[in-house]
């Protein structure tokens, strides 16, 4: 058999290996002398074997396959403090397609030089559970690495991180924890998230305000609820819970906790408190023996309750979403 009809059989024995693999699996052939093989491996052509071996069949597989290893690595992560200090070995390409964050910074720098980065606000774990979302698109999220995901997905501008983050939190939000995940998720501008927790409160008022964890959050907080038109509660127990908190507040603040000092906290969250919507009883029998009110306020308040030409006044009489008569007894009997 001459040279070239060798070449044509080993060409039509190639196709027809090629023709015959499976569509989710990728090989690499390479012809070679050889003398001692495997032949359960091989497929011979006269003088010559192509050895076959199996490679990752999807893009995530590829990418999993240098996840966190030195192979082709061009980028290194300083990442934590410490005797936890650890160096990770990442590839810009892969990073550059997950994050604007890299995209721009790996344009901005040298590719022919490797590059190291430090991260010490990050702790390790942290980072190779970020990292590996980015390689392989998988995700284990626990609630002790929660918060530092959404920190690393809000500091490299990942909104799919952040949007498996936001859905975690959701799974896990009731009513009784819900003002822990309010104060927890403020700093993220997540209107979505926010909104979401702000409905679920003032929608099951009874049971979210039983938690102590009310009187810890922020005075901006505390006026953007004040602020909502469906917190179901009857006014006079928002006024009661604004007073709780504002009894808090004044601990924080190292102040006694006197009607005078309760009315400087809470600012203006007083005025967001829709004293016009009492019944005139409730009004008499508890704002307007706090000591919170001043002499003037209560007058004019009262007079808007009782006079046919009401005055001006400057609280807001616009009724909020219609109460659950049930819950607004739960909440008097703890508050």
């Amino acid at each position: 058999m001459t040279q070239k009809n060798k070449r044509a059989d080993l060409m039509m024995d190639c196709g027809f290996v090629i023709f015959h693999l499976t569509l989710n699996q990728v090989w690499n052939f390479r012809a070679s002398n050889f003398k001692k093989n495997n032949p359960s491996q091989r497929v011979q052509t006269d003088q010559y074997v192509l050895e076959i071996e199996e490679q990752p069949s999807t893009i995530n597989d590829r990418f999993e396959s240098i996840f966190n290893k030195e192979n082709l690595s061009d980028v290194h992560f300083i990442v934590g403090t410490g005797k936890y200090r650890r160096k990770i070995p990442a590839h810009r390409l892969v990073l550059a397609l997950g994050s604007p964050v890299f995209n721009s910074l790996f344009n901005d720098s040298p590719t022919s030089s490797s590059l190291e980065i430090e991260v010490p606000e990050i702790r390790p774990e942290i980072f190779l559970i970020f990292l590996k979302y980015l390689y392989c698109d998988y995700l284990e999220i626990k609630i002790e690495t929660l918060m530092p995901l959404m920190d690393i997905a809000k500091k490299y501008q990942v909104p799919s991180l952040k949007n498996h983050c936001r859905e975690f939190i959701k799974n896990l939000c009731l009513p009784e924890n819900a003002f822990f995940w309010l104060m927890n998720v403020r700093d993220y501008d997540d209107h979505e998230l926010t909104e979401f927790i702000l409905k679920l409160i003032c929608s099951n008022a009874a049971e979210a305000f039983k938690n102590d964890d009310f009187t810890d959050i922020s005075h901006d907080i505390l006026c953007e609820l004040l602020k909502r038109d469906d917190l179901k509660m009857d006014e006079v127990d928002i006024f009661k819970l604004a007073l709780r908190w504002a009894k808090a507040e004044c601990i924080r603040q190292n102040l006694p906790a006197e009607p005078e000092n309760q009315r400087q906290v809470l600012g203006a969250a007083l005025f967001l408190i829709r004293f016009p919507l009492m019944r005139i009883k409730d009004f008499a029998n508890i704002p307007a023996q706090s000591g919170i009110l001043h002499d003037s306020e209560m007058i004019t308040l009262f007079l808007y309750m009782t006079a046919v030409n009401k005055p001006p006044i400057a609280f807001s009489d616009v009724p909020r979403e219609e109460s659950n008569e049930e819950d607004c007894w739960k909440i008097l009997a703890w508050s």
